[in-house]
């Protein structure tokens, strides 16, 4: 049985929500009367969703489970996008329901949503969760995947799967480590979906990926405010030669930079000297590997095969990434610098390194890049960003 949130548990965890844990864990173990890991949860759950998902900060009646399921789940942001790329479904899958996240934003697009999560304690908060955001097209499965899909007769619109990517401690990144094993069930999920949708973690080498699953459609490499979040594969039975979506995620914002691993192979680019401008492309386009790609589509120069910047002697700002006027060029930083953001990129050295080697602080206006030019030896470059 689930702990009820009371009004008296609620009223405690309001006065507490801005409490460092280990305080407020220190607090509870003196009193034996209050439910000392739920009110941990929820208030782990409060100050993860200001930023995670701050719209269930406007239901107060919301249940947060555990730590675990809380760090597991999808963000707002990347749920509402994964749920925008379907509109009109009649059914859906959430095959790793977990806290409900994504099951929430699917079911804002789909008449029916099916959540199945094999933990039952868990799968019994979420369905009190989805009567408090009122979503009424949502039907709960306490059952595994695999158990799911064995009962299963009807064929849906969309499968979403988020294979569990930790075991005893362990992040793991290899499609075989995860739970379920999508290359052993994924001839399954195709044929009870017309299209299926599966998270992994933005360490999964996308190249090996794309050997292990085949028939995919898309792959979307998700960042927020340039920090690697998800990948995701759209697989269908007609694919074959997906796409490569990199897309930024800002707050009301959306860019995205679209290519084939064919043309990144066959794009012919110049290397040559740091002109009067430094690129750098955003971070999923990186992740997904489009090097040669993203400077041939802008007429840019690369600084060396390895060393993924970029230049022209006029600025472009179409890029999608950081642009910078560049100030200076030298083997050694100036003794004058004395302050700059510090980025390394091929130099051999770490930014902690850089920062104790030539004694420079971390912040202020300036930009000071360490990269290898096309003759392996080590430049830096001070810049100012556009």
């Amino acid at each position: 049985m689930t702990q009820e949130l009371t009004d008296e548990l609620r009223s405690f965890i309001d006065l507490h929500r801005e409490m460092n844990a280990s305080d407020l864990a220190l607090k509870l173990s003196k009193s034996k009367d209050l439910p000392k890991q739920f009110i941990l949860d929820q208030i782990n759950g409060l100050q993860k969703a200001k930023k995670k998902f701050p719209f269930l900060l406007d239901h107060k009646n919301f249940i947060y489970p555990s730590s675990r399921s809380v760090a597991q789940s999808s963000s707002e942001y990347t749920a509402k996008y994964k749920a925008d790329l379907f509109n009109n479904l009649d059914s859906t899958a959430d095959l790793s329901g977990g806290m409900g996240i994504d099951t929430y934003f699917f079911s804002l697009n789909s008449k029916q949503v099916d959540h199945v999560e094999i933990d039952q304690t868990l799968s019994d908060i979420v369905r009190k969760n989805f009567r408090t955001l009122e979503r009424s097209n949502i039907q709960c499965y306490p059952l595994s995947a695999e158990e799911y899909l064995s009962k299963q007769e009807k064929k849906h619109d969309l499968i979403y799967l988020d294979p569990d990517r930790r075991k005893e401690d362990k992040r793991l990144f290899l499609i075989k480590d995860c739970s379920p094993d999508l290359s052993q069930i994924q001839e399954r999920l195709i044929n009870c979906s017309k299209k299926v949708l599966v998270k992994y973690s933005p360490m999964l080498d996308i190249t090996a990926a794309l050997k292990e699953l085949n028939k995919v459609e898309e792959v979307h490499v998700i960042s927020v405010k340039n920090e690697l979040k998800e990948l995701l594969f759209l697989l269908d039975k007609e694919a074959r030669n997906p796409i490569i979506k990199c897309v930024e995620l800002q707050q009301n914002n959306l860019s995205s930079f679209e290519f084939r691993q064919e043309e990144e192979i066959h794009s012919e680019i110049e290397y040559g000297e740091l002109g009067e401008y430094l690129y750098e492309p955003k971070a999923a386009i990186l992740k997904a590997g489009a090097f040669k790609t993203v400077g041939a589509r802008f007429n840019l120069i690369k600084l060396a095969k390895n060393t993924h910047l970029y230049t022209s002697d006029h600025p472009n700002p179409d890029f999608p990434g950081r642009i910078l006027k560049v100030i200076s060029v030298n083997k050694n930083p100036s003794k004058d610098i004395k302050m700059a953001n510090i980025v390394s990129r091929n130099s051999g050295l770490s930014v902690d390194q850089i920062k104790k080697k030539y004694k420079i602080k971390e912040g202020g206006n300036l930009f000071l890049y360490a990269f290898q030019d096309r003759e392996m030896k080590r430049q830096f470059a001070l810049c100012e960003q556009l």
